[in-house]
């Protein structure tokens, strides 16, 4: 996890490091030539998709040990992004969904995220962190 962490804060460092250079084609050592800098912006955010089991007690310590040291870690939300959402079943219909204990489960939780749709979301979004604190307990009643 901690390995993770440190890639993650690599990349972003990447990251301010291209945004900083020149744009003089000298210093490029790219064989497809010099670097659209009017894209960078756009495309050089970090994106982290993870995808849990409602009723998954590894989750919730993953939760724990990882996304929430990488939240107060407080990299740049313009670098960073997260989409955390629960892992379901294959499409069912609402009355399936409520018969099938992961799917059931995980209702609560994307009315949680409701307001951090559509994902992925900045790192550093106050949404994020308090659907991240409603996933924590969910997971913690239910896993």
């Amino acid at each position: 996890l901690l390995s993770l962490l440190l890639v993650l804060v690599q990349s972003c460092a990447r990251v301010q490091e291209a945004k900083g250079e020149s744009d003089s084609s000298s210093n490029h050592n790219n064989l497809a030539g010099p670097v659209d800098r009017s894209r960078t912006d756009n495309t050089t955010a970090v994106t982290v998709e993870i995808f849990y089991g409602s009723t998954c007690g590894h989750c919730l310590s993953f939760i724990h040990a990882a996304i929430y040291p990488l939240i107060q870690a407080r990299l740049p939300g313009d670098q960073l992004q997260l989409t955390m959402l629960p892992w379901v079943p294959d499409l069912m219909n609402e009355n399936e969904c409520l018969g099938n204990l992961p799917c059931s489960y995980a209702r609560a939780p994307l009315c949680a995220l409701k307001s951090t749709f559509p994902q992925p979301v900045r790192i550093d979004s106050e949404d994020l962190h308090r659907g991240l604190d409603f996933l924590y307990c969910d997971l913690f009643n239910t896993a």
